[in-house]
């Protein structure tokens, strides 16, 4: 069998599962996963953006919106940390924060099983669950921070909510504090999706909004 398989310049591989996609990686190829592509850093930014048109355009946009909110922010930072808008009638706060943590947790829940997210039909999850800005220094996924970042903004509405004086302003303080930081990382995450994996997560994309939303509440200029 032997001489008559190298007499014949050898066999094929066998039909197993996954095989396939485990030469594309080792030979260095662009694996097609479930529903997009394996990220893939060598493309150039046109091509990026052309993987997933849909996807990509929607998250410029987002961006876009992102930073005019946090410039308009920013130009009264000293205002906004002197005189943080009072949460006691803001019920819109524990209600995004919450839809946020759904979010959060499914997300987590993804990275931590590898299962394949249900995308929708915007955007391609599963590539940026894939590329390695999934992980923060390799080790912590991403979505652990959206879940710790909503709980500590219900834990510092609740405290402003249901307390007086100085420890209500501290809780106000911290909130806007806690959402200007998450949706300043949010936007380097927004960022990364269409420039450098060339690929947008839909979910990736509502937790920025959200975010986003809850720093515009948390702001003390109209």
């Amino acid at each position: 069998m032997i001489d008559k398989f190298l007499a014949q310049g050898g066999i094929d591989w066998p039909p197993i599962p996954g095989l396939e996609q485990l030469k594309a990686v080792s030979e260095g190829r662009t694996m097609q996963s479930s529903d997009g592509f394996q990220p893939n850093y060598s493309l150039s930014l046109s091509q990026k953006l052309e993987r997933d048109p849909i996807g990509n355009g929607t998250a410029i946009i987002v961006l876009i919106g992102m930073l005019i909110v946090v410039l308009r922010i920013l130009m009264r930072l000293g205002q906004n940390i002197k005189n943080p808008r009072p949460m006691q009638q803001e019920w819109i706060v524990p209600i995004l924060s919450l839809l946020g943590l759904a979010v959060s947790s499914y997300m987590l829940y993804i990275e931590m099983t590898g299962n394949a997210a249900i995308c929708g039909p915007v955007g391609d999850c599963n590539t940026v669950q894939q590329s390695e800005y999934a992980y923060l220094f390799g080790i912590l996924p991403i979505a652990v921070l959206g879940v710790i970042a909503y709980l500590a903004i219900l834990l510092a509405w609740s405290i402003g909510h249901y307390s007086s004086g100085k420890l209500t302003h501290l809780a106000s303080l911290s909130l806007f504090i806690l959402a200007l930081s998450g949706t300043l990382f949010s936007i380097y995450l927004t960022f990364l999706e269409p420039f450098v994996i060339g690929a947008t997560c839909a979910w990736c994309l509502a937790s920025a909004i959200i975010m986003t939303v809850l720093l515009w509440r948390t702001r003390a200029i109209k």
